[in-house]
């Protein structure tokens, strides 16, 4: 069992020491398992049963050799789950592209996961808060085009995530060329109040006239 209570195992082992030769139980799920402390007085027990996720508490009594008993309880969670990612970054125009050459990313996960992001050269770490907050400011400016990522997290329990993709720089737009009005003539000169515009310009840019 891990220090802070949290295991991705669904039959945890609980260990501890007492005096030489005392007889252990252990009582969790409605269950008993005992065991017997070694020559130095330390002890393991295995949880035979598989736990669902969730919250155990347990309960352990300790009785020596001379009949002195001991009594601890705590509790324990079970979390097999791989933990949820998601994250955005500022300055985000439209599917994974910005402007931004050194975006603050931010997301949402478990709580208190550790998050990792490897994007372009560089690689950054952060711990989601609370209530699965997280956020990382790069300090690497992106490569302009095309940047690869990759995102883990990992849970306390020590389960773990990991996702890639892309996030695209376009700090740049391309100007706009073959400007035409219908029912025009070359001088521009409609014979309509409502004319049609036409052109050419940056595939997925916003035009305002």
């Amino acid at each position: 069992m891990v220090g802070d209570n949290i295991t991705n195992y669904s039959r945890p082992v609980l260990s501890g020491t007492t005096i030489v030769n005392s007889k252990i139980s252990l009582f969790v799920a409605g269950e008993e398992y005992t065991a017997t402390a070694d020559s130095e007085g330390k002890w393991s027990i295995p949880v035979s049963n598989e736990l669902e996720d969730g919250e155990y508490n347990y309960y352990i009594t300790a009785t020596a050799p001379d009949g002195r008993t001991g009594n601890y309880s705590d509790y324990f969670i079970i979390d097999t789950k791989d933990p949820d990612i998601s994250f955005t970054l500022n300055g985000e125009l439209r599917n994974d592209i910005t402007n931004v050459t050194m975006p603050l990313l931010t997301g949402l996960t478990e709580a208190k996961s550790t998050v990792s992001i490897i994007i372009g050269d560089s690689e950054y770490y952060t711990t989601s808060n609370s209530v699965g907050e997280w956020s990382i400011q790069t300090t690497r400016a992106l490569q302009e085009g095309i940047n690869n990522y990759t995102v883990t997290v990992i849970d306390q329990a020590g389960n773990n995530s990991i996702t890639q993709g892309t996030v695209t720089l376009d700090t740049t737009i391309l100007p706009l060329t073959g400007i035409k009005f219908s029912h025009s003539a070359d001088d521009r000169n409609s014979n309509t109040y409502t004319p049609t515009i036409e052109g050419w310009g940056e595939p997925g840019a916003m035009l305002t006239i």
